[in-house]
């Protein structure tokens, strides 16, 4: 068996144990953070396992080779490059004007000051990295 299958399997098992463990064990009154992350952590590390496991097992090994060799080029690939770049770019647009909205709204809710300062945070936090990577890839290019 080589690694990549033991790993798998491996991964396979401690989400079976992690899921078991939060069904069996912490069901329990006032136990409901741990019930939620054994059985959410458990049952993705099986599904993730047990997917890599029949992928392992089905697919020939020269049909992997070629998938990935496949993908390095189109992770590669100057077009899908920019597709990628532009659509960062239009997310980080979006998310600005959308943070700015919910500032607001949290405001004239009248929300506790410390969520108001908490989403100020956030919003100039993202300001303050645009400015520093806008700044660091206009010097490198």
């Amino acid at each position: 068996m080589n690694n990549k299958k033991a790993g798998c399997l491996v991964q396979t098992i401690a989400g079976a144990v992690l899921a078991a463990v939060g069904l069996l064990i912490f069901p329990k009154e006032g136990m409901w953070a741990q019930f939620g992350i054994c059985i959410g952590f458990g049952t993705a590390f099986f599904t993730l396992g047990l997917s890599g496991l029949v992928y392992l097992l089905r697919v020939p090994p020269g049909e992997r080779r070629k998938t990935e060799e496949q993908k390095k080029i189109e992770v590669n690939d100057e077009r899908n490059v920019r597709i990628r770049e532009k659509t960062g770019s239009m997310v980080a647009k979006v998310m600005t004007y959308v943070l700015c909205i919910f500032l607001l709204v949290l405001t004239l809710m009248g929300a506790d000051k410390g969520i108001v300062l908490m989403a100020a945070g956030v919003f100039a936090a993202q300001l303050v990295l645009a400015a520093a990577f806008s700044s660091y890839y206009f010097k490198r290019m």
